[in-house]
């Protein structure tokens, strides 16, 4: 299985979620996640894409600089990374992006 996934990502493709050694489409782990939250009694919309905002939010909840969290997320653009979590003091951003410069 592990040499399957590896394989499967070195060809470019971006699933790397597998049921029955078959790569599941991003439609068809949307449509496992409603069912999880439906089953749970979640009434919020979730897909796979809130798991990257719940990981941005949960990085900054913890500490961890904002630009460890676009570099996490691949954006390329700060800007987009900031859409992702709460709005965060002004003075501590400009405090990491130029501490990260500096390094």
């Amino acid at each position: 299985m592990i040499l399957l996934l590896q394989e499967w990502l070195k060809s470019g493709h971006p699933e790397v979620f597998f049921e029955n050694n078959r790569p599941l489409t991003k439609e068809a782990l949307n449509r496992i996640i409603k069912a999880f939250c439906r089953e749970a009694g979640i009434l919020k919309k979730v897909t796979a894409h809130s798991f990257r905002h719940t990981t941005a939010y949960m990085m900054q909840k913890s500490g961890i600089d904002i630009i460890a969290i676009k570099r996490q997320l691949r954006h390329k653009q700060l800007s987009t990374t900031l859409r992702y979590v709460p709005p965060v003091d002004a003075a501590k951003l400009l405090n990491d992006a130029c501490s990260t410069l500096i390094e």
